[in-house]
């Protein structure tokens, strides 16, 4: 296993939050946006406030290398799953919210392989919640 895998999955969001979202959080009030920022305002807005509500209570204490495992990956799906509003979850998010959060871990962990935590992304297109209830 990569050393550097170890990381948990808040360290890695710290980072992400450092060098990703925050170039494109801190400007002045009413200043203008640059463009070299990776990601728009209230997209970076929408990415913190993903990973602080909902992505770090869940994962943030698990190792990087930990998604490398199957059994972690079938973990993720079963909260991805428990995530949807249905009959015995009647306060869940909608589907498209639950495919945000699957897009905001994609986009995380596409950050993990360039630094070197990980070999591959394990939150590819194809592992993306369907849309469908």
């Amino acid at each position: 296993m990569n050393p550097k895998s170890e990381i948990t999955v808040q360290e890695l969001a710290d980072r992400f939050l450092e060098e990703i979202l925050e170039p494109g959080l801190n400007r002045p009030l009413g200043g203008v946006q640059e463009n070299t920022t990776r990601l728009r305002i209230a997209t970076a807005c929408a990415y913190r406030r993903s990973l602080q509500r909902h992505i770090l209570p869940t994962w943030g204490a698990f190792a990087v290398g930990d998604f490398e495992k199957p059994e972690i990956l079938a973990s993720v799906e079963k909260w991805f799953e428990w995530l949807r509003r249905s009959e015995t979850n009647r306060g869940g998010l909608t589907p498209k919210s639950v495919r945000q959060l699957h897009l905001v871990m994609r986009r995380v962990f596409k950050s993990a392989v360039q630094w070197g935590y990980l070999g591959f992304n394990p939150f590819t297109e194809r592992t993306a919640p369907k849309l469908t209830r």
